[in-house]
């Protein structure tokens, strides 16, 4: 099996800043997948190439087009699924509208398996700009009834520069806030608690911070890939992965490749 695996910016994976982050990624996501998985890493070719970048709604809007552009190449037929890397769950919609080919939310994932390891979740994330959109994607996926009813979604209270810092090798405030919010969360009912950032789950996951006072924590990289795996699986087995009507009711190819032709990639 081969996934398309996108990350939400311009990165370089051997960028001194950046290869810690990259290894540590690589590391927790072979301790997740199948062994015969092939997971291929994409960054963006042109867009936001900064973190702090992704704090801003309009900035996020104009990148979320051209994380769609790159997964679209995978029309190629070389991929068995495709995952985007951003608990934001940016383009998936679209993508799934347009592709034969199972597409995975890292945010989605992660909520609904939640469900199925709990009775309710919270998320805790990395910057208090993230909390609306989170919010709102609980509310778009109707996990409302899932989630803790006071503030569902909280931050660790760090900056971006703070959070990429911890890449320098210490990260114990990563890791002593985040343990810090979840207590908070599990005492307003909390029984799994969701990373809401794949920067910040990356951290977690490297240094084995699985649980806080037994509730779980969810990795939404390693349970976008999971649920990729599980998807392209069914798909290959001659089964239906999706449905063509009403959300992800899909344009004719010939019309598709006319339109991105015509209208945006020519």
């Amino acid at each position: 099996m081969r996934l398309f695996c996108q990350l939400p910016l311009i990165m370089d994976a051997e960028a001194p800043a950046l290869k810690p982050l990259f290894d540590m990624l690589q590391t927790n996501v072979e301790r997740a997948k199948r062994s015969d998985t092939e997971i291929v890493i994409h960054p963006l070719k042109r867009g936001l190439g900064d973190v702090e970048h992704m704090n801003y709604p309009g900035f996020r809007f104009l990148n979320d087009r051209e994380i769609l552009r790159n997964i679209l190449n995978v029309r190629n037929g070389e991929y068995d699924g495709a995952v985007v890397f951003c608990a934001f769950d940016p383009a998936i919609r679209a993508a799934r509208q347009m592709l034969d080919i199972p597409v995975t939310g890292l945010f989605e994932a992660s909520v609904h398996l939640a469900a199925m390891m709990g009775r309710k979740f919270a998320v805790v994330t990395a910057h208090p700009s993230y909390l609306p959109i989170i919010e709102e994607n609980i509310e778009k996926y109707r996990m409302n009834v899932q989630a803790i009813s006071h503030s569902p979604v909280r931050d660790i209270g760090l900056s971006t520069d703070e959070l990429m810092g911890c890449f320098a090798g210490d990260y114990s405030p990563a890791l002593e806030t985040f343990k810090d919010v979840a207590r908070e969360c599990i005492k307003d009912g909390a029984e799994v608690i969701i990373a809401g950032c794949g920067l910040l789950s990356t951290v977690l996951t490297h240094n084995d911070l699985l649980e806080v006072e037994g509730a779980p924590i969810i990795d939404p990289n390693l349970a976008g890939i999971k649920m990729a795996e599980l998807m392209a699986d069914i798909r290959k087995a001659g089964l239906p992965f999706i449905s063509r009507k009403g959300l992800y009711h899909k344009a004719p190819d010939s019309e598709t490749e006319n339109v991105l032709k015509t209208c945006f990639f020519g």
